[in-house]
């Protein structure tokens, strides 16, 4: 088993594309975490989005900055 470790700070408009070609390797035994450095944007309803398609799990940081996950 994997483990995929994403740190993102306002990655709505690329969040998607990297979690779709995770998803679309054939081989999926791998986990997807998520560490939010608290995103203004739409960041986490994109990666909320693929909860059904990847065993994905998002971490929510209180501060902000890609430098806290």
């Amino acid at each position: 088993m994997l483990d995929i470790v994403i740190p993102t700070l306002n990655e709505e408009h690329y969040i998607g594309i990297l979690l779709d070609c995770l998803d679309s390797q054939t081989n999926k035994n791998f986990n997807v975490y998520l560490s939010d450095g608290n995103s203004t944007d739409k960041t986490i309803e994109v990666a909320e989005s693929f909860k059904g398609r990847l065993n994905i799990n998002i971490v929510k940081c209180i501060k902000s900055g890609v430098a806290y996950q």
